[in-house]
This record gives C-alpha cells, structure tokens and sequence, in this order.
C-alpha cells in the first residue's frame, strides 16, 4: 500500500494540541485566498445529533439537486471520510495536494513569525478548499470544540 506524506503531516499536526483563537485561522485563510467566502455553508453546531443533523440535511439537499460537501470529525471508517462532496470520500492524491499546500503555506508563517496550524485548522481549511474546488451548492461543516473561537467559525 502506498505511503502518503499527509499521513506524517497529521501525525505531526496532531501533537501540537489546540491554540486558543482564530488568528491563526485568519492568517491560514487569508494565504488561501479565503475559500469560504465563495461557499454557501451551514454550520452545524451543538453537544449532540451534529452528525445526525448534517446526515438529514446532506440527504434532503442532495435529493432536491444540489452539490453537497461535508466536513465532519471525528470519523469510522477511514481518515479522508472527514472531507465528503456527494457521498465521495476526497481522493488520497487529493488529499496529499491540499497537505502539500499547507506545508507551503505553514512555512511562509512561521517565516513571518506566527503561529502554525492545528490539525483542525488545518482540516478545516482543506475541506473549504476541497468544497470551493469542487464547486458545491453548499458545505456542511461540523463545529470541532465549538464556541466562537472554534476553527469554524
């Protein structure tokens, strides 16, 4: 089976643990040319039913026609089932693009002398982009911690 170089990358993302604030997440979506600005997304919050909930909406969306991403943690089966566009999980190649980008992207960050991201911000950010690149009428994306300093907001 082939190894992908993502796969370190959360490893290693993964230890460092959460930050408290969205400045990093500002800075991570201001490099990416602010992916979520071209989405229609529903947020999708709360202590209980946040995959339930995004399921039905998934469900009722896609039966009316729409393109529908979905981004949910944690997951069952398999790691690229956190980032969905109508059903299908993001391709692995994919998935090493959006991470080779983020390297990039987090070294022109620490070069500036600022924070780098989380995990979750990280995947935060590949699932808007994966969602604007695949051009989907809405993004379903669950709240990580939750609050307002949750990466998704």
């Amino acid at each position: 089976m082939k190894q992908y170089r993502y796969e370190k990358t959360v490893e290693e993302l993964g230890r460092k643990g959460s930050v408290f604030g969205l400045d990093t997440m500002r800075r991570l979506l201001d490099l990416l040319g602010h992916p979520e600005n071209g989405l229609k997304v529903i947020h999708v919050a709360g202590t209980n039913g946040k995959g339930s909930t995004i399921a039905f909406l998934e469900s009722i969306l896609r039966k009316c026609g729409y393109s529908v991403g979905k981004y949910i943690s944690p997951t069952i089966l398999c790691y690229e089932e956190r980032f969905q566009v109508d059903g299908d999980y993001i391709p692995l190649e994919r998935l090493e693009d959006y991470y080779d980008r983020l390297r990039s992207l987090s070294g022109i960050m620490e070069e500036r002398g600022w924070e780098t991201p989380t995990l979750f911000e990280a995947e935060t950010a590949i699932a808007l982009s994966w969602c604007l690149d695949k051009k989907v009428d809405y993004a379903l994306v669950e709240t990580g911690m939750g609050g307002l300093m949750d990466a998704t907001n």
